[in-house]
């Protein structure tokens, strides 16, 4: 009994580990693409800078004017697409490569917009970018972080069913589906707080647009 109770151990200090490491990885090609975004708006005119001045004008200024359920249907549809990509790919055989892709391009574009913020405002663009960005930027990529993990365990455990030639149990899709549940929730509740900072600290933080 007691060697059975030691392997049981190891077995899930094992898939302990395997977890960690995938969350680590994901991480990993999240602050790539971070830091990609940041370091390729080396001129503050070109192109990707007049889109992103474009957004930031008309997604945050321009939105703090706008009623409270506005904004937060607007900001709660904009996170959710991270989450039901990666919902849906994690129910294919073939969608874990887009679920390691995903946080490549959302660092990525949460790169572009700090990075051209910085080389603009300087100052002014890092405290606009503080108050009103940083904390929703980094509780929804959490969120999208591990909606990609999720779906990375569900395609490996689909895969490895129908290479054993075996149906999938309900429990798995349950689980699956309980999990993205609450990341759903928790994606509301961000979307709150993303909405009480557009609505009353987008517009006394003025950027000269």
């Amino acid at each position: 009994m007691e060697i059975k109770a030691l392997r049981t151990k190891k077995i899930k200090a094992a898939k302990i580990g395997i977890l960690s490491q995938k969350m680590f990885l994901l991480m990993t090609v999240f602050i790539i693409g971070l830091v990609f975004g940041t370091m390729s708006l080396r001129n503050p005119g070109d192109d990707y800078a007049l889109k992103i001045q474009s957004f930031i004008k008309n997604y945050f200024l321009a939105k703090s004017s706008q009623s409270l359920f506005t904004i937060f249907a607007t900001t709660l549809l904009r996170d959710c697409v991270f989450l039901l990509i990666p919902f849906i790919f994690g129910l294919c055989l073939i969608g874990e490569p887009i679920a390691w892709l995903e946080p490549v391009f959302r660092g990525l574009g949460i790169g572009l917009i700090s990075g051209y913020l910085y080389r603009t405002y300087n100052i002014d663009g890092m405290k606009f970018y503080g108050i009103v960005m940083l904390i929703p930027f980094v509780l929804s990529s959490s969120i999208m972080l591990a909606a990609c993990h999720e779906s990375i365990l569900m395609c490996r455990d689909i895969n490895r069913k129908i290479k054993d030639n075996t149906v999938i149990p309900n429990k798995f899709i349950k689980l699956y589906l309980i999990r993205y549940a609450v990341l759903l929730v928790s994606e509301i509740l961000i979307s709150i707080i993303s909405t009480i900072n557009i609505r009353f600290l987008a517009e006394k933080l003025t950027l000269p647009f």
